[in-house]
């Protein structure tokens, strides 16, 4: 074979190995790209998924709670005082904190004053989430209640804090293990510069412990 010839052999055989390398490569890429497109799609799937969960969750919960407010409502106002208050053993105080009255209307409603609508929705609002919390979640809903969130953050960041301000669901979800701390800070709108501890607990030379502000 002439030297020609050889180099014309040894081009084609190079232009064949090329055409089939490249058309490699090309395939490779594109299912590499349709592999990386159904990941995207797969993942966009996942993400509506548990959107929707944490939705049919939340309104479960809202469900379930208005089901038992609808229920306590029946008892009426006296009755609702006594659950509070012997059932559940809080006092006056903790009951106007948690539903946002002042205790002079806890007192008038003892003694027979008339209540609002909306303010008998609340007291039945409150018995209906402590029963909630001590059949489903906790043994002891008052004081799981008024005990703070975290030793981690400001102490006046309690569980009754919270549920004042109208987030008795999300409270709901966090205790059934649905959302974390962050996750119910963050829905309940405490920025991450009011969590910061403002006090701690030092001992007390009987060995007690007292709550001091930081830097005391």
């Amino acid at each position: 074979m002439s030297d020609l010839a050889h180099f014309e052999e040894s081009m084609t055989r190079t232009s064949v190995s090329n055409a089939i390398r490249t058309s490699s490569n090309d395939q490779t890429l594109t299912a590499i790209s349709q592999a990386t497109m159904r990941v995207a799609h797969l993942r966009d799937q996942v993400g509506f998924i548990n959107n929707d969960t944490a939705r049919l969750h939340e309104d479960y919960l809202k469900l379930l709670l208005d089901s038992e407010t609808d229920e306590k409502v029946k008892i009426g106002l006296q009755g609702l005082l006594a659950e509070l208050a012997e059932d559940y053993g809080f006092g006056w105080t903790d009951i106007a904190r948690l539903v946002r009255v002042s205790v002079p209307a806890i007192r008038k409603w003892r003694r027979g004053g008339v209540i609002s609508p909306g303010n008998l929705h609340s007291l039945a609002q409150l018995c209906a989430f402590l029963k909630i919390l001590a059949s489903q979640f906790v043994a002891d809903p008052a004081a799981w209640l008024t005990t703070p969130l975290s030793a981690e953050i400001d102490r006046s960041l309690t569980k009754a804090s919270i549920y004042s301000q109208g987030n008795a669901v999300a409270l709901l979800a966090y205790v059934d293990h649905h959302i974390n701390l962050e996750q119910l800070l963050q829905l309940v709108g405490v920025a991450p510069e009011d969590r910061k501890p403002t006090t701690k607990l030092m001992p007390n030379e009987d060995g007690s412990l007292s709550i001091v502000p930081i830097g005391s």
